[in-house]
This record gives structure tokens, C-alpha cells and sequence, in this order.
């Protein structure tokens, strides 16, 4: 008995202490007490496009997702391993005169600067977009690359391409354009563009001729960064060029955008039926990075990119074209 009694007295001791310690917890402030973690909601749209980057500091707060109309489109700062706004990046598009830009940099990489390019018979036949030159004009190299970037003129890709297949030991036309086939697929795979396959230098639809917005970016990223003059080549918005003859020919860019973003550092334009309008753009963004826009499948490829650079300044609070201030 003297056991049992002892057990009820403890227990009815704990019960008290119990009921003391819940009613000192009641009558603590609001402010002494832990609120519950609320976690942020995700938006949907933002989770599937907006993909922040380790490398380059997270736009803030991020602006509304323009209304792109491309199929696909990237939007990338150079140096970064991912994007920062996407939509199907590793889709499989044509690419148009995009490919001038591969055509340029094996010209860079393969042709000697002094050496004559000529526009042959075989480069006049090329079919669609040309020059006002006339067959057997001859031009130094960066002249010829001028003409494929700022006018994006198919007989200057083709006379670039015949001159790399014949410097490559081609006798006739034809073995010239598939040597440089064979050099531009090397090329694409050295940068890893894994999913992208070229069969000519102009761009012109084509079976089996296809790339992606991120190899697109590989190429983009390789030209800045070891051949930037094509690019200061494609900021021009019209030039003179003089053949070996001292020929005059005039040149105006198809890019709309560079009078209206005179910050531009580059870009190539793109139109074939079947691939519709593509467009590569390079915008300087804060702490002196470039950020590279590309656009494929688009019916509207002007304002797809105009969108996006205004997004690009919007994001980054950099409106370098206007000159709005930048914060430290």
C-alpha cells in the first residue's frame, strides 16, 4: 500500500508541473515565439525557362518571360555552362545563313589574310542571296568574309568554302565542296557540337543540314573568343570593299537591329523557307561579360530579339544601349 501511494503522489506531481509549463508557453509574447518556415512558391513558367547560372549572379527580380515566338531560342553570357532563359535549346533546327559563321571561321583558320579568294563561275551559281560581284573578282580573305557575315551573300560562303576544299588539294569544284564539307563537320565535332550537321557553307535548306541553339552557342563562344574580328566585321552597318582590282563594291548589313542597339558586338542573320528567320545576337552585360541571343524557327526574328535584349537589360539592371546607370 505504502508503494501505491507513493506512485499517485509522483504522478499527480508530474500532472501539476505538466499543466504549470503548458500554461507559462500560453502566455509567452508572440514575438518569443518560432514562426513556421514558409518555403517560396515556384512559379511554373519561371521553374521551365529561367534557369539561373552559377557562374553569373542571378537576375533580380527576374522580369516577365518575353512573348518569343521562335521555336527555339537561347539566351546565354559567354563563359557560363548554362543558360540563363531557354526554350528547347537541343532541338534540332536549320539553321539558314547561321552557318556562314562556321564558313568564317575555317576561312580565318585555313586561308593565309593575303591570299586571293575568287568569286568563280561555281560561287556565282550558288543560287538565291548574292553579290553584286562579278565573276572572277578576287578579294583578299577578310573582304570575302565580310561580304558572307554583313551581307550574308551565298556566292561569298561558296567562295570561301571552294577556296578551303582547294587549299585542301581539290582539282575540281565539286571534290572542293566536299572537302570542306568534311572540314566543317571536323570543326563542329571538335567543339562539341554533337548534334549538328552541315552540308554546305551557305546555310541553304539542305537534307541532313541542322544544328541546336547550344551548339550554336559553342561556335558563337569559340569565334569570340579566338577570332572576335568576325564579329567586329558583323557590327558594320554598310562598308566599301575593294577587289584586287581595285573594284568598288558597296555592302549593307540584313541585321534591322544594329542602328536601334548600337551596343550590339555582333551578330548573323538567317532566312530560308523552310527554316524561317534565325538570328545571333552578342550583348554586353554588367562586369564587361557577353551575353549571346540565339534564334531559330522564328516568324518574326527581329522583334524575338529585340524582346530579349530588352529582357537581358530588364534582368541584369544594365541598359547599356541607353546608358541607364549600372549599380556597383
Amino acid at each position: 500500500m505504502k508503494d501505491t501511494s507513493s506512485y499517485k503522489r509522483l504522478a499527480s506531481l508530474l500532472a501539476i508541473l505538466g499543466l504549470g509549463a503548458l500554461l507559462l508557453f500560453s502566455t509567452l509574447d508572440e514575438s518569443q515565439r518560432q514562426p513556421a518556415t514558409v518555403l517560396p512558391r515556384i512559379e511554373p513558367a519561371a521553374a521551365l525557362h529561367l534557369l539561373p547560372s552559377p557562374e553569373t549572379p542571378s537576375p533580380h527580380p527576374s522580369p516577365p518571360i518575353p512573348p518569343v515566338v521562335a521555336q527555339s531560342y537561347l539566351v546565354q553570357i559567354i563563359g557560363d555552362h548554362a543558360p540563363v532563359l531557354e526554350r528547347d535549346g537541343s532541338r534540332q533546327m536549320r539553321p539558314a545563313s547561321l552557318t556562314k559563321v562556321l564558313t568564317s571561321l575555317l576561312a580565318m583558320q585555313e586561308l593565309d589574310h593575303n591570299a586571293p579568294v575568287v568569286f568563280s563561275a561555281f560561287a556565282k551559281s550558288a543560287g538565291e542571296k548574292e553579290s553584286h560581284v562579278e565573276a572572277g573578282e578576287a578579294f583578299i580573305r577578310n573582304d570575302v568574309i565580310r561580304f558572307a557575315i554583313v551581307e550574308s551573300a551565298n556566292d561569298a560562303a561558296v567562295a570561301l568554302a571552294e577556296a578551303i576544299g582547294r587549299k585542301r588539294g581539290a582539282f575540281s569544284f565539286d571534290d572542293a565542296m566536299l572537302l570542306f564539307k568534311q572540314a566543317a563537320n571536323q570543326k563542329a565535332r571538335e567543339l562539341g557540337m554533337a548534334n549538328s550537321q552541315f552540308e554546305n557553307s551557305t546555310g541553304l535548306d539542305d537534307v541532313g543540314h541542322y544544328t541546336t541553339a547550344q551548339d550554336l552557342f559553342r561556335l558563337v563562344s569559340h569565334v569570340w573568343e579566338n577570332y572576335r574580328e568576325i564579329w567586329d566585321f558583323s557590327r558594320a552597318g554598310e562598308a566599301d570593299i575593294l577587289s584586287l582590282r581595285k573594284t568598288e563594291y558597296h555592302i549593307a548589313s540584313t541585321n534591322q537591329l544594329l542602328s536601334e542597339f548600337p551596343a550590339l558586338m555582333g551578330g548573323k542573320t538567317g532566312l530560308t523557307d523552310a527554316a524561317k528567320g534565325t538570328l545571333i545576337l552578342l550583348y554586353p552585360i554588367k562586369s564587361n561579360r557577353t551575353a549571346v541571343i540565339i534564334v531559330l524557327g522564328s516568324d518574326n526574328r527581329f522583334e524575338d530579339g529585340r524582346m530579349l535584349i530588352r529582357w537581358l537589360e530588364e534582368a541584369f539592371n544594365e541598359n547599356v544601349g541607353i546608358k541607364r546607370p549600372i549599380p556597383s
